[in-house]
Formats: C-alpha cells, sequence, structure tokens
C-alpha cells in the first residue's frame, strides 16, 4: 500500500489527539503540509489516502 507511511502517521496523530483532548485548553487541528495525491487526477490515489486517514477523517474535517 502506498499510503501506509500516512496511515501510521494518521494513527498516531489520532493517539496525540485524544490524549490532548483531555486538557480543557486544546483545541485539535490538523494541517496537512505535503502531497495528497501523486497526481490529482487518479481517482484511486484520493481514494486510498482517505481510506488510510479515515480514523482521523472520521471525526476531523
Amino acid at each position: 500500500m502506498q499510503y501506509q507511511v500516512w496511515a501510521a502517521a494518521a494513527n498516531k496523530l489520532n493517539e496525540k489527539i485524544a490524549e490532548d483532548q483531555k486538557s480543557s485548553n486544546i483545541i485539535p487541528i490538523i494541517m496537512n503540509t505535503g502531497d495528497m495525491t501523486q497526481n490529482g487526477t487518479r481517482i484511486n490515489e484520493w481514494f486510498d489516502y482517505y481510506n488510510a486517514g479515515k480514523v482521523l477523517f472520521n471525526k476531523f474535517e
């Protein structure tokens, strides 16, 4: 799977956000600083990206 690293990062981010939300002064945000797909016209790459990060996308926009 091409998005294994992203999936692992998404899981780690989800764990960190869950931990941080125990504090009342934390507002979780996610900022993507890189390319989400190799080629934006390949629909399967978008599906792979979103499926790999679904742990985050289920809760956050």
